[in-house]
């Protein structure tokens, strides 16, 4: 198909950028949303979306959706290949309700699928839940 020149969504897709000729490739921007439930004791949490390989991260927010009832420590905030892509140290006070943003210390295209990762100290409860919202641009063929 031919589209209009400049930017455009069509269904299912995300933000597309033509210059108004047959399409050889699509630049797409995208989102990976998720709620994630924040477990009791210490390790890694994973989301179940990804981000496919050969995207560019260009960052996001982590939004307390619901409130925990223990203080939190997240020691590392990233991806599956780069764990502290986000940061590292972000404390989550008791009963908090903030949005942090995630910015990226690089822009790369990501050799393999990503998921979202953290991993924090140990927490008394399993009761928080936050949501993550990654915005991702990725090149596929038209």
């Amino acid at each position: 198909y031919t589209p209009t020149k400049g930017l455009f969504q069509s269904s299912g897709s995300g933000i597309e950028l033509s210059q108004g000729q047959s399409l050889v490739q699509k630049l797409n921007i995208k989102v990976l949303e998720e709620t994630i439930n924040m477990p009791a004791g210490a390790g890694p949490t994973t989301s179940t979306g990804t981000i496919p390989a050969g995207a560019v991260i260009l960052g996001g927010t982590m939004k307390i959706s619901t409130a925990d009832t223990t203080n939190r420590n997240l020691t590392d905030l990233g991806t599956n290949s780069d764990t502290d892509r986000f940061g590292t140290g972000l404390s989550i006070a008791t009963n908090a309700t903030s949005t942090t943003a995630l910015v990226p210390g690089k822009l790369i295209p990501e050799t393999t699928a990503q998921t979202f990762r953290f991993v924090q100290s140990g927490a008394t409860t399993g009761d928080g839940r936050i949501q993550i919202c990654i915005y991702y641009m990725d090149v596929v063929n038209g």
